[in-house]
């Protein structure tokens, strides 16, 4: 038997699943994450401008269901390089508040990805019910 949600019930659902708060990092190992990824497989950035960035519950404004996919958006946080030189990631992680649990990971689509002392690595906090598009 399959449970259905419809397209409002869908958004009440991801708007109930949010934690009051998500940590995102960057990580620097060569991963794509997958659905066995674990937290300790994670190499978590640290030049200065890398620390996780909080993005409460409230910030998760904005609301969408195309095609019966829902999605929650939060705005776009930065992790500026202040190293002092050019600095590579492959993608970011989200933990819980505690940092014990790894809640998702994304790969970025062009990994590494390079950015000059001053420049920011942009993510969009997302989180929706596409799952199933994993590997």
């Amino acid at each position: 038997m399959n449970q259905i949600y419809v397209d409002q019930g869908l958004q009440q659902l991801l708007g109930r699943l949010i934690t009051p708060s998500f940590k995102y990092r960057l990580f620097i190992n060569n991963l794509t994450p997958n659905r066995g990824t674990v937290l300790g497989d994670m190499t978590p950035a640290t030049f200065t401008g890398s620390d996780p960035i909080i993005v409460a519950a409230g910030d998760f404004s904005i609301g969408t269901t195309v095609g019966h996919v829902g999605t929650r958006i939060a705005p776009p946080i930065a992790f500026t390089n202040g190293s002092g030189g050019d600095t590579s990631a492959y993608g970011y992680y989200v933990t819980d508040a505690d940092d014990t649990n790894l809640l998702f990971a994304a790969r970025f689509d062009a990994a590494p990805v390079t950015k000059a002392d001053g420049e920011s690595f942009i993510v969009i906090p997302i989180i929706g019910d596409f799952s199933q598009l994993a590997a």
